[in-house]
């Protein structure tokens, strides 16, 4: 396991997005289990920035 320490959560979220568009990238049919709740917002905003920008197509996942 590898723990990063980031200044905030939206740098983790960014961090996080990021590691899930690389993973679809590589496997554009990936199957992606989400937590709900407020806690991962950051991750959901910055993952939905990505897919907005066309960095990443998350229509397979």
């Amino acid at each position: 396991m590898e723990v990063v320490i980031v200044p905030d959560a939206k740098a983790g979220g960014e961090l996080i997005a990021e590691a899930m568009a690389a993973l679809v990238r590589r496997k554009p049919d990936a199957l992606l289990g989400v937590a709900t709740g407020s806690t991962p917002l950051p991750v959901y905003e910055a993952l939905a920035a990505k897919v907005a920008a066309g960095e990443v197509d998350a229509s397979r996942a």
